[in-house]
């Protein structure tokens, strides 16, 4: 059942419900590379994944900043799961150290 239903633009999408979601990603991103001395041309290769991973908004930036060549992606969705079910090794470890 759906409450109300309005169609928006890309355009909508990307300037009034998530842009200032990205220009935080930007602003951390920056925050981290310069003060490490780690130049955007320096990383060869970008794997975003996950369903923010298709917000074009968010792809054209990184493409922007690292070169379309070096941003990569794949199996959006599953592999999230994926390296969360991976990681229970690591988490397991932990608690017992804890």
């Amino acid at each position: 059942m759906h409450l109300f239903e309005e169609a928006i633009s890309i355009e909508e999408f990307s300037d009034e419900i998530i842009g200032k979601d990205v220009d935080e990603i930007r602003s951390y991103l920056l925050v981290f590379l310069e003060p490490s001395n780690i130049k955007a041309t320096a990383i060869d290769t970008v794997f975003m994944t996950g369903g923010t991973s298709m917000v074009f908004l968010l792809r054209r930036f990184m493409m922007e900043l690292f070169g379309e060549h070096a941003v990569k992606s794949g199996d959006n969705f599953n592999s999230v799961a994926n390296g969360l079910a991976y990681s229970h090794v690591f988490f397991k470890e932990e608690r017992r150290s804890g």
